[in-house]
């Protein structure tokens, strides 16, 4: 039933290196689980982005880091007998805790996305505005929640537009957007055009407001 609803979200398999159909998805989990961890960890190493790759290019990355990530917890829980990947780095590893943790948290979410992707698909087939090809590793692990596909889609649409049908004054919007804009918490992020990470923090922040406010479903 989930290999039906998948196949009918994305588009044909084109074998190429960024197409995720489930098909290839399954294949390039295949192709990385046949590895031993020793040369796991090194594709983990070298599986990154790079600013001069092309839109496709960079989401073929990510793909990997998905099926890397995903193959390298399945491989040490057969080799080490460890199924949490953690106490594997601390053990094996002997990595201090906070390395662990910090080594674990990336390699459990790019899993988490390959063990949930129908679930994501199916929460973007309803988003219109957003293209998968464009997502990160870690904003495909955060579309596991609908609330946020449905959130990042309303900032794809542009600061400047606004929804054909209001449930809501006009002024009520604009007086609450004030309050926003006057509040410390807006205060405290640096929003000059040059400071580029500003400029995502208040993005994170639109987004974390957007959960909450929806219940993060």
């Amino acid at each position: 039933m989930a290999e039906r609803f998948f196949n009918n979200v994305v588009p044909e398999c084109t074998r190429l290196r960024s197409c995720y159909c489930w098909s290839c998805c399954v294949d390039r989990l295949t192709l990385h689980n046949e590895k031993p961890v020793v040369i796991l960890e090194v594709d983990l190493e070298e599986s990154c982005f790079r600013e001069s790759q092309s839109r496709l290019a960079a989401f073929a990355e990510v793909l990997d880091q998905v099926a890397i990530s995903k193959a390298y917890k399945m491989r040490v829980k057969e080799e080490f007998h460890y199924s949490k990947i953690a106490c594997y780095f601390k053990t094996v590893q002997g990595l201090t805790r906070d390395e662990a943790a910090k080594k674990a948290y990336k390699i459990n979410r790019n899993a988490s996305v390959y063990d949930n992707f129908h679930k994501i698909l199916e929460n973007l087939s309803e988003c219109s505005l957003i293209d998968i090809t464009g997502l990160s590793a870690n904003q495909l692990c955060q579309a596991r929640s609908k609330a946020w596909c449905f959130t990042y889609n309303e900032m794809q649409r542009g600061r400047s537009n606004r929804p054909a049908e209001l449930s809501y004054e006009e002024a009520d919007y604009q007086d609450l957007l004030q309050t926003i804009k006057n509040h410390p918490v807006l205060h405290s992020i640096d929003r000059s055009v040059e400071n580029s990470y500003g400029m995502r923090e208040i993005s994170a922040l639109a987004l974390r407001i957007g959960r909450e406010l929806q219940g993060n479903r």
